[in-house]
């Protein structure tokens, strides 16, 4: 896989200077959506031509309501924008991804089965050889609920296969919470115990059950520009992540004579933060 990263970035920021206190219309704030859903920003996304008409237009409705810029001070005057330093990665390519078993090698598809995105912090060439897949559970380490998915296990140059949410998803009550999900849950948290064991990627099990969507949602998503803050330190971070589908890592379980994991109904909303 070989990444392609530059800086882009910019905020919106504003006082709240206001000459008389401004109604909250519901429609109003409706139409404003639906303005900046449209085509016509194509996108929106940041460093492109859809950011610039976003801001534009949130600036034309800010002075409107009589709000003062906040932003950076340019030629002596402040200006309604500020410049936040951030890294977008490309991936260039289709990433090569085989199974190795008993039974022997295999391709795992890209987009179908797989997905893969490079770390954030350090973009280039990503090249693994014969790295041990190793089922981890949630990847949740949390000692003052006496609960740790890796015990002894040395994940020093492998994969963690990893669940997504807290260990208490499938029955709502439980020690991490019950409806609602916990910072465990959170795929940042997840990463950094497996990065910390010596894991050199990440794989997330995607189980449209528990997140509420299918796996195109997920596939359209890996394959997009990725986006993070410059942070210093950096993130800790895998050499690479992404998600593998539960067909898929369930099909693993059955031929190594193991107990899978299976779909689940979602007990709660469980939005997955990485």
């Amino acid at each position: 896989m070989r990444i392609l990263a530059g800086m882009i970035g910019l905020a919106l920021t504003a006082t709240a200077s206001l000459a008389k206190p401004v109604a909250i219309d519901p429609a109003r704030i409706g139409r404003h959506i639906e303005i900046l859903a449209s085509n016509g920003f194509a996108g929106r996304f940041p460093g492109s031509p859809g950011e610039t008409l976003t801001t534009d237009y949130i600036v034309r409705q800010f002075a409107a309501i009589g709000l003062k810029p906040g932003g950076d001070i340019v030629a002596g005057k402040r200006t309604w924008l500020q410049k936040v330093p951030m890294l977008t990665v490309t991936l260039v390519g289709t990433p090569i991804v085989t199974l190795t078993t008993p039974q022997g090698t295999e391709p795992w598809l890209a987009g179908q089965q797989i997905t893969v995105r490079p770390n954030l912090a350090r973009p280039g060439v990503v090249d693994i050889a014969a790295a041990p897949l190793v089922f981890v559970g949630y990847g949740v380490v949390a000692p003052e609920k006496n609960w740790d998915d890796y015990k002894d296990i040395d994940l020093t140059g492998k994969i963690a296969v990893i669940l997504g949410n807290d260990p208490d998803s499938e029955g709502g009550e439980g020690d991490f919470g019950g409806k609602a999900v916990t910072s465990y849950g959170f795929g940042q948290h997840k990463v950094e115990q497996a990065v910390q064991r010596g894991a050199i990627g990440v794989l997330f099990v995607h189980d449209p059950g528990l997140t509420g969507y299918g796996w195109a949602t997920i596939a359209n998503s890996d394959a997009r520009p990725k986006l993070d803050i410059e942070r210093s330190p950096p993130r800790v971070r895998a050499l690479y992540d992404g998600f593998i589908d539960m067909p898929v890592i369930s099909d693993i379980f059955r031929r190594a004579g193991s107990t899978s994991p299976s779909p689940r109904p979602p007990p709660r909303p469980a939005p997955f933060v990485r």
